[in-house]
């Protein structure tokens, strides 16, 4: 049974949790959360640097592609082409309007709702979906174990596309060997790379439940992924459609923090080395902040060591 996922949250200054100085903030007092980055600073641009320290901030735009068309009445389209298309498993789409209502086999279909739709140069003419669903690590996010491949090096840089750092992950030897036979939160928590793991098999996660379809390299079963930064950037930055779209679907799908604060994972490596005496390790990797009620409600990219525990989303181009 999918387990409810923690809340974690960072504040600008990120505060000292136990044993674990520099991580984000649990605002609501659950869950943990574990390694050295720090965050400083508001405003727009910049990257974190290395050492677990960040100066990189965002804002709250539009996210850029088609805004929430202004749809009185139901409309199914073959393929989703809107901010806050609710996509379901045959790869159709049901346009969102604050009316909408949907029956019990469209929510039983749903499995993403739109959060981009083209119109970014850097992002491209893809159609990007978030799933219904996140998973918060209780005690690490990327890789747990220092011996760990992926926590040693920065090949999974891509910063607009986190299919292909996920796929880098994947062909790791040691994410290779990885095999859960039960699909739940106790088991993945034992992985070396359960950020990765558990978006690899999204299609697998309880409430989600997209069959799965061997012959078909595009099936919707596939290719699910951790979004890189500039993708997260978008996806937190429609973070509030996105919430009244899964609104219409369940009321257990895990909505964005609409209070507080929460921090998480993108899929981008930080390039600056964080160990001076064996420069081949890149021990950090990107996040942002979501606070909602912010004048700047999307914060980062900040930088923190992989094995620290923040929340991660699966995203699927469409």
């Amino acid at each position: 049974m999918k387990k409810l996922l923690v809340t974690v949250a960072a504040i600008l200054a990120i505060a000292m949790l136990t044993g674990c100085p520099g991580a984000p903030k649990d605002t609501d007092g659950s869950g943990s959360n574990s390694g050295n980055g720090s965050s400083a600073g508001t405003g727009n641009g910049g990257n974190g640097s290395g050492g677990g320290s960040g100066a990189g901030t965002g804002s709250s735009g539009s996210g850029g592609g088609n805004e929430t068309p202004a749809v009185t009445q139901k409309t199914i389209k073959n393929v989703p082409d809107a901010i806050g298309d609710i996509v379901l498993k045959d790869g159709k789409a049901i346009a969102y309007y604050d009316g909408l209502t949907l029956t019990d086999a469209e929510k039983a279909d749903a499995i993403a709702v739109i959060f981009y739709a083209g119109g970014d140069n850097e992002l491209g003419s893809r159609k990007l979906g978030v799933g219904l669903y996140e998973y918060c690590h209780t005690r690490s996010y990327y890789a747990q174990n220092s011996n760990t491949t992926g926590r040693k090096t920065n090949d999974a840089n891509d910063e607009t596309n986190g299919l292909n750092n996920q796929k880098v992950m994947e062909n790791y030897d040691d994410y290779k060997t990885q095999f859960i036979s039960d699909f739940d939160s106790d088991h993945l928590d034992n992985l070396d790379y359960p950020a990765f793991y558990w978006t690899g098999n999204y299609y697998d996660w309880d409430g989600v439940d997209i069959p799965w379809d061997e012959s078909n390299p595009n099936a919707l079963c596939k290719n699910w992924y951790v979004p890189a930064t500039k993708e997260l950037k978008k996806l937190l930055e429609q973070s509030t459609i996105v919430n009244k779209a899964f609104a219409k679907i369940s009321d257990t799908a895990d909505k964005f923090t609409e209070t507080g604060y929460k921090s998480y994972w993108s899929s981008t490596t930080d390039n600056n080395p964080t160990n001076s005496i064996s420069p081949e390790k890149y021990e950090n990797a990107y996040y942002f902040i979501l606070e909602p009620q912010a004048t700047t409600k999307v914060q980062g990219p900040y930088s923190i060591k992989k094995d620290s525990a923040l929340a991660v989303r699966a995203v699927h181009a469409f």
